[in-house]
């Protein structure tokens, strides 16, 4: 990635196509683009731009929303959770499953984001 805007495209794109293949069961395809999506957010932190995934947090697409409100628990807490659990209450069949997982995981203190140590790709 060469730029903010470059990584931001990469982690929506992702995002997307990575919820289409969770509905379609394409899991090697999920993969690579949850990997993509993982980098993206390494080059937002690195930059110190993690921040700037904010404006998914209204996105239309509840694959975009839930994965900006998961990487932002760090800094914006009650903002992610309230979307997340926004995205549990609306039964989004899958996604609303993996919201109430991570936000569990988060409560619980079990999450290990892509920049920290631990991380495993």
């Amino acid at each position: 990635m060469k730029s903010i805007e470059e990584a931001l495209a990469m982690f929506e794109e992702s995002a997307i196509i990575q919820g289409q293949t969770q509905e379609t069961g394409d899991y090697k395809k999920g993969n690579k683009y949850h990997k993509l999506e993982m980098q993206s957010v390494v080059y937002l932190y690195e930059h110190g731009h993690l921040s700037d995934l904010e404006k998914f947090l209204n996105h239309k697409n509840v694959f975009v929303r839930a994965a900006a409100a998961y990487m932002l628990l760090p800094i914006m807490e009650e903002r992610s959770k309230a979307v997340l659990q926004e995205i549990i209450s609306n039964n989004y069949r899958h996604q609303s499953l993996m919201s109430e997982i991570g936000l569990k995981r988060w409560e619980n203190g079990e999450v290990i984001y892509p920049y920290q140590d631990g991380f495993h790709w």
